[in-house]
């Protein structure tokens, strides 16, 4: 069988190197003994006057620093945060977790059973499956009706694994209507958010004809004030609103051509939206329903009942990519919200979820680390959380050589030029090792962390955290995140093993000379 030959040294020198370095660096290439000052010029030559600017990287097979720039200055992570908590539920919650979402009969009373799950009906993965919105909800509806059901006294959403602070305090009311800012519920559905969709009417000046995904127009009050316009330099400048507080839509502005995309919007309340939505369904297909709510401080806790349909169940490998991969924040705050749940046997909360953050960074990293961290939510939206670099980095690398984590956290982050929020970056780059990392970007802060692995196996962790950046700063800011993956790069390609197919079962000692 094929093995792997060491290539012939043509000197003493560069055998007595390969024997002290276990390596042998290229020329013009990074070596151990200056990463750290390659990555401290990148710093300061960076054109971010007046930025913050933090970093760390870490050797993830031994833990040791390679380098380091002001590594405990709290900084906002924005989503790197995310890496805490997805780290954090994998850990205690356990690499075979699923969440599961179920339908109970109890006498004439169906009992739909949220477990916080994000990936509910979520129109990303309908896609992947191609699946529509109202297929999906047709499952559910024919489990019921194969159930014999044909009269409920109540249709209950259980929502209670959550507690119900749906918004965080801190978060900036301007994002609460965007998909970004979903409201976080123990049973969620197509991201808690509706899709409107918007074509002109023939003549101008009259309101555009809509449909909405999935259709709660029967029972949902929507006010179509947007007009049509036949203007040829007019643009569509249609939208849609709603209050904070309540469900009431109404679609403003213009419109020329037909929408492209969808206005996706939020939803308030997602329980109690959907069990009106699903109570609709089955009227609509001949079974009596007489109400529709969520669960109260009534009802029993939990509920019992025969177990009726297919069980909806999400391996949290899924729930880690969208977390991760694609930076999805409804599944970072429901992440941290099902680990304060499990672990404490409460409603979960951004509280619990926070604090059993905390006690397992203090268990990997030490009591210091988990002082150096403040989690506010789990996506990273707020601008109250507080990271280091330092404990970024070795968060990652701690989880990077952990066998029962390392394949599946790393799996999870983007992959520079390929896919999830770094596809488009890194194209420029000529670089021979793989990056895995995170991207985080709110007003004024721009971070990326993770992995760059060599061919041969070899990886560093890094964190780089920049915040203060002034307007029209970030593309800088985001080239010296690049800036110093590729000095990491050539790192890893100077120092690892040089090592070719060869075709005998046996190594190629050294030769000295030519």
């Amino acid at each position: 069988m094929p093995c792997r030959r060491l290539t012939v040294l043509p000197t003493i020198l560069a055998l007595l190197l390969s024997l002290t370095l276990g390596a042998i660096p290229a020329a013009g290439q990074t070596s151990r003994l200056n990463v750290a000052t390659q990555v401290r010029d990148k710093i300061a030559g960076a054109r971010l006057s007046g930025a913050s600017i933090t970093c760390q990287v870490v050797e993830v097979e031994t833990g040791d620093v390679l380098a380091s720039v002001e590594p405990e200055r709290a900084m906002i992570p924005a989503s790197n945060l995310k890496l805490i908590t997805s780290g954090t539920a994998l850990l205690a919650l356990g690499t075979n977790f699923s969440f599961e979402t179920h339908m109970l009969r109890s006498g004439d009373r169906l009992i739909i059973v949220g477990s916080g799950d994000p990936a509910l009906a979520d129109p990303e993965l309908l896609t992947s499956m191609q699946m529509s919105i109202e297929a999906f909800i047709d499952l559910w509806i024919e489990d019921v009706l194969a159930s014999g059901m044909t009269e409920i006294s109540e249709l209950i959403v259980d929502d209670r694994i959550f507690d119900r602070q749906f918004v965080h305090s801190t978060w900036e009311e301007g994002d609460l209507l965007y998909p970004y800012g979903a409201q976080v519920s123990g049973f969620n559905y197509f991201g808690n958010c509706l899709w409107f969709y918007a074509w002109p009417a023939r003549q101008a000046g009259q309101a555009p004809t809509h449909r909405v995904e999935p259709d709660v127009s029967s029972f949902l009050r929507f006010r179509n004030e947007a007009s049509t316009t036949v203007s040829a330099k007019a643009t569509n400048q249609i939208y849609v609103v709603r209050p904070l507080t309540s469900n009431e839509f109404a679609m403003r502005g213009t419109i020329r051509r037909p929408q492209a995309a969808p206005m996706k919007i939020t939803v308030h309340d997602p329980p109690s939206l959907y069990a009106q939505l699903f109570a609709q369904r089955l009227r609509q297909r001949g079974v009596k329903v007489a109400a529709a709510r969520t669960a109260g401080e009534g009802d029993p806790l939990p509920f019992t009942g025969e177990v009726i349909g297919r069980p909806v169940r999400t391996p949290i490998g899924t729930i880690l990519t969208r977390c991760n991969q694609d930076s999805d924040n409804l599944y970072a705050e429901a992440l941290i919200k099902r680990i304060g749940h499990d672990v404490t046997d409460q409603p979960g909360s951004w509280t619990n979820g926070a604090a059993v953050a905390r006690l397992v960074l203090s268990k990997h990293l030490g009591p210091a680390a988990a002082t150096q961290v403040r989690m506010i939510d789990g996506s990273g939206l707020s601008r109250e959380n507080r990271v280091t670099a330092g404990v970024v980095a070795s968060w990652l690398a701690m989880l990077g050589r952990n066998p029962q984590t390392a394949e599946m956290f790393r799996d999870s982050l983007a992959l520079a030029g390929e896919n999830g929020t770094l596809r488009k970056r890194f194209g420029d780059r000529d670089l021979t090792c793989e990056v895995r990392a995170k991207s985080g970007y709110i007003s004024g802060v721009s971070c990326l962390s993770g992995y760059v692995t060599s061919p041969a196996g070899r990886s560093v962790a890094f964190s780089v955290l920049v915040n203060d950046i002034r307007q029209g700063e970030v593309s800088v800011a985001k080239k010296l995140h690049e800036d110093i993956v590729a000095v990491l790069d050539r790192y890893l390609s100077a120092t690892d093993p040089r090592v070719v197919e060869g075709e005998e079962a046996e190594e190629t000692v050294p030769q000295l000379g030519g």
